[in-house]
């Protein structure tokens, strides 16, 4: 296992420039240097950073096998930025930053020009696929976010994991330091599906509030909602260890429910054996034990419309098991709910108003 830290990534840089690197250093330069083209971009950059930045991008210019692709994107960078300060040489000083620029907003579009330029056969798995384009970049973080009404977005990450995002999530990953010696994201907020790709010697992390779940290969979803007090993980396969801020630790496996209560700062695991909480990704409703908060929330983010309770119609305390297809308007949703619970409802200017 290489350590990509300190010296060993100036070295493996002066190996990449002298022609001696091996596949697996020129990939760990690759996955550093597209960090550093974000944080380039953006002008939080050191002079070595910068340095860095504009000899790989020569190197990688001189190398590439497919200078037609390359040509081809970098027309398409250049529409978005003001050409003249490209090409007027009185203006050399300033040419460097617009050149990060350029290469940021490639890196934007999920070009990592180091993955663009090497032919598909001959990339190997800790660095065979770039990051997808973000919706947003700080610094070397790529973030990735849905809105009310969306429709479930699917991530790859480099180490072929695959993250799913329902609708008003948000995402993100340092893109200069995962895969390297660590696999770290963090949760936002929302509700996301994980089918982490196996790795025995680096784990994978996700950071949602004040909870840390770890695994090395396994599917899992995680609720983070910030309207509710609770925080959901369910484990579809594998196993997964879940910490808190204070210490409390615990180990779930297939078909269990973990359930965290920020108030009391207490854990609770549930079993689900016959209830798959990840059906959402394919575009269903689901309600797992869904209070009325969750259900708002959920309807919100699907329909962009409200609920409302009059005269105690639902219960405070209620929890709903149903699952909705695809196609359901929220309607039937609504329909489905009444029936339960024995009330009737309305429908008036994009509310549900039961009573």
């Amino acid at each position: 296992m290489y350590i990509f830290e300190g010296m060993n990534r100036k070295e493996y840089f002066k190996k990449y420039l002298e022609g001696t690197a091996s596949d697996t250093e020129k990939e760990l330069v690759a996955a550093w240097v597209t960090g550093l083209i974000a944080r380039a971009g953006t002008g939080n950059a050191t002079k070595e950073e910068q340095y860095i930045v504009e000899k790989w991008l020569n190197q990688e210019s001189k190398t590439s096998p497919d200078m037609e692709e390359v040509e081809k994107r970098k027309t398409e960078t250049l529409s978005l930025l003001d050409q003249e300060y490209l090409s007027v040489p009185k203006r050399k000083k300033h040419t460097v930053l617009y050149r990060y620029a350029a290469a940021a907003i490639l890196f934007a579009f999920g070009i990592g020009m180091y993955f663009l330029y090497q032919p598909k056969q001959e990339k190997s798995d800790i660095a065979k696929l770039h990051f997808p384009a973000a919706d947003s970049i700080k610094n070397s973080r790529m973030v990735y976010h849905t809105g009310s009404g969306s429709p479930v977005k699917k991530i790859q990450l480099p180490d072929s994991s695959y993250i799913y995002l329902n609708a008003n999530t948000i995402l993100s990953v340092d893109s200069g330091k995962f895969n390297i010696h660590s696999r770290d994201v963090v949760l936002d907020k929302g509700e996301a599906f994980f089918q982490v790709a196996k790795n025995s010697s680096q784990k994978f992390t996700v950071q949602f509030g004040a909870l840390q779940l770890e695994v090395h290969g396994t599917s899992f979803n995680i609720e983070n909602y910030t309207h509710t007090h609770e925080k959901r993980v369910f484990v579809k396969t594998g196993k997964v260890v879940i910490k808190s801020a204070e210490g409390l630790a615990a180990t779930l496996t297939a078909g269990e429910t973990y359930i965290y209560h920020t108030l009391t700062k207490k854990y609770i695991v549930k079993q689900e054996d016959n209830f798959d909480v990840s059906q959402w990704i394919s575009g269903k409703l689901v309600f797992a034990g869904a209070g009325l908060d969750e259900i708002k929330q959920k309807l919100k983010d699907r329909f962009e419309i409200s609920i409302e309770i009059e005269n105690n119609a639902l219960p405070p305390t209620m929890q709903l098991n149903a699952t909705f297809d695809k196609e359901d308007t929220y309607n039937k949703v609504a329909k489905v709910i009444a029936g339960i619970y024995g009330a009737q409802y309305r429908i008036d200017n994009r509310r549900i108003i039961f009573y």
